[in-house]
């Protein structure tokens, strides 16, 4: 208790926005949240709690014999290789990021395995987990989030391979995970609940019609329903700043639109309608390079298995794991196209240049996605040339408030400006409300997408004496000129970072980019570089390359970076 009284001390000495936020309450200045009930969604006050009720199943019971020799388990960030005469001891691992352990308790690993499958060792793993983990008091393992995914993905082996273990133990294991789920839903009032709440739903869901469990079925349809009203913004983009959340909620509405098919279910076409606008703002999101990692990387699968949904390589990642029937449902929900006006009013402006393509993350309020997975990095981009990513978004490969974890979702690792070395925006709160955001930061930022991409924000009119951030992007012959422009009249530190996953050679003002082609970047200054991870999955990256430019200026300040191939 003494150390989270620390923490939160030494948060609230170090977080100037935080403090004039609490004098602020304290002088009756700004308004709280409204008040909520924990984990009771309003528009399911007359549904719980949920009953226990009695599975139904036809599945058949797998047959299979012990299995032999070993078998490598990949988790997030990790691999563990356990023996067959040890697979006791493969909950008795301990781990430094709680996440590699949920994984574990969520069988995360059996999806993305997929015809590397052997059922024989997935059913041995689930008997010794039921042994050992049954007791609904078991903390972490009965997370209701945990228990959605573990549901979820066990349903999907029965559905494959058939019944691990005893059949009666197993269905009624399953099912009783659905009042698990239902009792500590991750409700936390309008200003507090992320995308897990509607994962809730769809563990209910699957475990309602695959065990023929009704009040299941009917919680479990109202808050997928319900928070894809929340989670969704117009374009089909999920509001939480994520690219690769963005295709994990994707598929997990795909994946409820196809339970609805398989059992006749009247809300597949609810379901199939949200699918399809996610399915269509995912597709909006590639570049010619690939699918850019921006925001945070989700450690429930790689985003390697889930980028099929955002092309057409139907025959990869989770769609390769589809039935015929199934795999084509999905491929008639990807046939639309996306406004990219209204993809821009939601935070995200595509920009096409000849063989470049480009994606800039403009979230509408400035401020960072609370609570979501977004990043410190109103304005930053991607930049490709063909299938080359030449400027990128390094992601971030774990969570957490220190270290790495706290860097890589800093705006000093992204294609940004920075005043001072601070992010555009303060670090943002759930309790905040509009009135104190513009408080801090002035009005909303501007953008204009034609003839050429210019975006502005006030995020630093918080420091004294800065005014206004602009930078515009125009199209040339051979790629790109960043005009940068800071108002004001005090002497500030002005840095720009550029990313890239390329080979570098600095010579004078200018850097070599070196991959399939030759690109340079061209400034008015002296370029400095630092070595840093380009995260392709949850805990796993490659180096790659930050270049930085740095001015100590009297403001206002007016800088020009060019971007070419040569």
């Amino acid at each position: 208790m003494i150390g989270a009284i620390g923490r939160k001390v030494s948060k609230f000495t170090e977080d100037e926005t935080l403090r004039r936020w609490v004098f602020g309450r304290i002088l009756g200045k700004w308004s709280d949240s409204q008040p909520y009930r924990k984990h009771f969604p309003p528009y399911l006050e007359n549904d719980l709690p949920l009953p226990l009720e009695t599975p139904y199943s036809n599945f058949s019971v797998l047959q299979t014999t012990k299995p032999q020799g070993k078998i490598s388990i990949n988790l997030p960030g990790k691999s563990l290789v356990i023996s067959a005469n040890k697979i006791q001891e493969l909950f008795e691992q301990k781990f430094s990021d709680i996440e590699t352990l949920l994984a574990l308790h969520r069988f995360s690993w059996l999806p993305v395995a997929g015809a590397d499958l052997d059922p024989a060792w997935a059913s041995e793993i689930w008997k010794v987990w039921v042994d050992r983990f049954s007791d609904l008091e078991a903390g972490w393992p009965w997370h209701p989030y945990t228990a959605a995914e573990r549901a979820i993905n066990i349903l999907d082996f029965i559905r494959s391979y058939g019944i691990p273990g005893s059949k009666a133990e197993t269905l009624n294991i399953l099912a009783m995970h659905a009042p698990a789920i239902a009792a500590r839903l991750e409700y936390f009032g309008e200003n507090y609940t992320g995308n897990h709440l509607s994962n809730n739903g769809r563990g209910l869901y699957r475990l309602g019609l695959e065990l023929g469990l009704s009040a299941a079925t009917r919680v479990g349809a109202k808050i997928l329903k319900n928070e894809a009203k929340r989670l969704f913004l117009p374009s089909g983009m999920l509001r939480e700043g994520s690219t690769h959340y963005q295709l994990l909620l994707t598929r997990n509405y795909l994946d409820a639109a196809l339970a609805a098919q398989r059992y006749n279910h009247p809300n597949q076409v609810d379901f199939e309608r949200i699918a399809q606008r996610a399915l269509t703002a995912a597709a909006a999101l590639r570049l010619g390079g690939g699918f850019p990692l921006i925001g945070d990387i989700s450690p429930d699968v790689p985003p390697d298995y889930l980028i099929c949904l955002s092309s057409n390589d139907t025959d990869t990642g989770w769609l390769s794991m589809l039935s015929d029937k199934e795999r084509g449902s999905v491929i008639q929900l990807m046939d639309g196209i996306v406004n990219n006006k209204v993809l821009a009013s939601d935070g995200w402006i595509r920009k096409d240049h000849g063989p470049w393509s480009g994606l800039w993350h403009v979230p509408p309020k400035g401020w960072c996605d609370i609570p979501g997975h977004g990043h410190d990095d109103f304005g930053a981009f991607e930049l490709h040339f063909g299938a080359e990513p030449v400027l990128i978004d390094p992601g971030r490969g774990s969570y957490g408030e220190k270290s790495d974890a706290a860097f890589y979702r800093s705006g000093k690792v992204h294609n940004l400006l920075l005043v001072d070395g601070i992010d555009p925006f303060p670090p943002n709160k759930p309790y905040y409300n509009e009135s104190f955001r513009r408080h801090i930061c002035g009005e909303r930022p501007k953008f204009k997408i034609t003839p050429n991409l210019k975006i502005s924000h006030n995020g630093y009119s918080r420091l004294s004496g800065v005014g206004m951030v602009t930078r515009e992007f125009m199209e040339l012959e051979s790629g790109w000129r960043i005009t940068s422009r800071v108002e004001g009249n005090s002497r500030r530190t002005i840095s720009q970072h550029f990313v890239t996953p390329l080979g570098v050679e600095v010579v004078g003002k200018d850097v070599l980019l070196k991959g399939r082609e030759l690109y340079r970047l061209r400034a008015e200054s002296v370029w400095r570089v630092q070595k840093i991870i380009n995260w392709s999955a949850y805990g796993i990256g490659s180096p790659c390359h930050m270049l930085i430019l740095d001015n100590c200026s009297v403001l206002p300040f007016v800088s020009q970076v060019e971007v070419e191939i040569i």
